[in-house]
């Protein structure tokens, strides 16, 4: 048997606000980087890490020269295998 769904006005209120929070979050984040993201260490060759702060996901990104290239925003609990594979398709 298949159920419907109803889905209220209010529950897709929160699920805005919640979206809206977390893009806050990103786009501090996006700002560090742009301040200096040399301060993010080097995790994987020559690929930068920057975890969002609160929530389990990392900001993928290479520098090169005084570009900042974001190539992946990867929950941690993803297989990173996904993400590397990106990163050969960016190169």
């Amino acid at each position: 048997m298949n159920f419907n769904v109803i889905v209220s006005a209010a529950a897709y209120e929160d699920l805005e606000e919640s979206a809206d929070w977390y893009e806050d979050h990103f786009y501090k984040c996006l700002l560090s980087l742009e301040d200096n993201p040399n301060l993010v260490s080097i995790r994987y060759d020559d690929v930068r890490i920057k975890y969002i702060t609160r929530f389990p996901f990392g900001i993928h990104f290479l520098v090169e020269g005084n570009v900042v290239k974001i190539f992946a925003v990867f929950s941690t609990r993803r297989d990173p295998i996904k993400w590397k594979n990106r990163l050969k398709d960016e190169r």
